[in-house]
Protein backbone atom coordinates (compact mmCIF):
# COMPACT_ATOMS: atom_id res chain seq x y z
CA UNK A 1 0.00 0.00 0.00
CA UNK A 2 1.35 2.73 -1.00
CA UNK A 3 0.47 6.72 0.77
CA UNK A 4 0.90 9.77 -1.05
CA UNK A 5 0.91 13.07 0.76
CA UNK A 6 0.34 16.92 -1.48
CA UNK A 7 1.50 19.81 0.25
CA UNK A 8 1.92 23.25 -0.85
CA UNK A 9 4.25 26.28 0.28
CA UNK A 10 4.36 29.96 -0.40
CA UNK A 11 8.50 29.41 -0.44
CA UNK A 12 10.94 26.97 -2.01
CA UNK A 13 12.92 27.47 1.40
CA UNK A 14 9.56 26.19 2.84
CA UNK A 15 10.11 23.04 0.51
CA UNK A 16 13.32 22.25 1.72
CA UNK A 17 12.38 22.27 5.14
CA UNK A 18 9.31 20.02 4.61
CA UNK A 19 11.61 17.55 2.85
CA UNK A 20 14.03 17.60 5.38
CA UNK A 21 11.14 16.58 8.22
CA UNK A 22 10.39 13.90 5.89
CA UNK A 23 13.99 12.91 5.42
CA UNK A 24 13.72 12.21 9.65
CA UNK A 25 11.02 9.40 9.17
CA UNK A 26 11.99 5.88 9.86
CA UNK A 27 10.56 4.99 6.22
CA UNK A 28 12.38 7.95 4.81
CA UNK A 29 14.65 5.59 2.80
CA UNK A 30 11.69 4.48 0.86
CA UNK A 31 10.52 7.72 -0.11
CA UNK A 32 10.13 9.53 -2.99
CA UNK A 33 9.71 13.40 -3.72
CA UNK A 34 8.07 15.50 -6.66
CA UNK A 35 8.66 19.16 -6.43
CA UNK A 36 6.65 21.68 -8.84
CA UNK A 37 7.59 24.67 -9.24
CA UNK A 38 7.03 27.72 -11.80
CA UNK A 39 10.18 28.25 -14.24
CA UNK A 40 10.39 31.85 -12.23
CA UNK A 41 11.53 30.38 -9.53
CA UNK A 42 13.17 26.67 -10.57
CA UNK A 43 14.97 27.83 -13.75
CA UNK A 44 18.57 26.26 -13.61
CA UNK A 45 19.79 27.57 -17.48
CA UNK A 46 22.19 30.41 -16.41
CA UNK A 47 21.42 32.03 -19.92
CA UNK A 48 17.67 32.05 -19.53
CA UNK A 49 17.90 33.34 -15.49
CA UNK A 50 19.70 36.33 -17.22
CA UNK A 51 16.73 37.14 -19.41
CA UNK A 52 13.87 39.80 -17.71
CA UNK A 53 11.40 37.47 -18.65
CA UNK A 54 12.78 33.74 -17.67
CA UNK A 55 9.74 32.27 -18.90
CA UNK A 56 9.88 33.53 -22.51
CA UNK A 57 13.97 32.97 -22.62
CA UNK A 58 12.95 29.11 -21.57
CA UNK A 59 10.50 29.19 -24.39
CA UNK A 60 12.88 30.14 -26.82
CA UNK A 61 15.49 27.85 -25.45
CA UNK A 62 12.96 24.93 -25.91
CA UNK A 63 11.92 25.63 -29.30
CA UNK A 64 15.25 26.46 -30.69
CA UNK A 65 17.30 24.18 -29.61
CA UNK A 66 14.92 21.14 -28.61
CA UNK A 67 15.91 21.02 -25.27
Amino acid sequence: RRVRIYYGTRTHKQIGQVVKEFGRLDHAPGMTHTILGSREQMCINEGARAHRDVTGACHELISSHGV
